[in-house]
């Protein structure tokens, strides 16, 4: 192997074990979640007073998963998780349920009739044709098949759910931007840490983030 060739790769090794990178030009930094777990990421953000949105990927059975998770001030303000499922263009489909959604899981702890779920999607099928976006918790209301303080009691469990299941990814990669997410979550509103001693239990394998992280 050529001293150039060495050098190439002892450079490439460097760059495999360094747990987060700033991207040159912008406010991001990214990284290996085999390396800092969302947990210990969360840990570290729990300290800075930056609005920030952290963007978590890895591959799933159906496709990309992916979660934004939008923190400021040591609190988790919202998370959405997208686990990879599409739907089909077929009218049938489009009144089908995803799995790991919003109206699959309602449907699953028996909050909903899946009739009911089935006429929402349709309705919102019919809504984005022309033009307008409604979110599914809003229009289960507003049909009267939802109340609203029942709504927001569900929203803030499976955000809470959503959150658990993102704190066991162990592979995939993490973005964290100084930015505002741009996108409709669910809302959290809570403490990191307490929230985070409070899920512990959910979590499986996870450490403390050591006080001196290069992160």
């Amino acid at each position: 192997m050529s001293s150039g060739d060495g050098r190439a790769v002892s450079k490439a090794r460097a760059d495999a074990e360094r747990p987060g990178r700033v991207d040159e030009g912008s406010s991001a930094l990214r990284g290996s979640l085999e390396i800092f777990s969302p947990w210990e990421i969360l840990q570290w953000v729990s300290y800075r007073a930056d609005e920030c949105t952290l963007l978590l990927t890895r591959p799933g059975a159906a496709g990309r998963e992916r979660a934004w998770l939008h923190l400021r001030e040591g609190s988790l303000l919202g998370i959405v998780l997208d686990r990879g499922g599409e739907r089909s263009d077929s009218k049938r489909d489009a009144l089908e349920p995803l799995p790991g959604h919003l109206g699959a899981w309602l449907v699953d702890r028996g909050s909903l009739p899946l009739g009911r779920l089935r006429f929402a999607l349709g309705l919102r099928a019919v809504l984005a044709r022309r033009g307008e976006t409604r979110p599914l918790g809003r229009l289960l209301v507003e049909c009267g098949f939802l109340k609203a303080e029942n709504l927001d009691a569900a929203l803030a469990e499976f955000a809470r759910e959503c959150l658990a299941e993102v704190l066991g990814w162990r592979s995939g990669r993490f973005r964290l931007r100084f930015e505002e997410p741009g996108r409709l979550l669910l809302p959290v509103g809570e403490r990191i840490e307490p929230l985070l001693l409070q899920l512990s239990h959910a979590i499986d394998d996870c450490t403390a983030m050591p006080p001196n992280s290069p992160l």
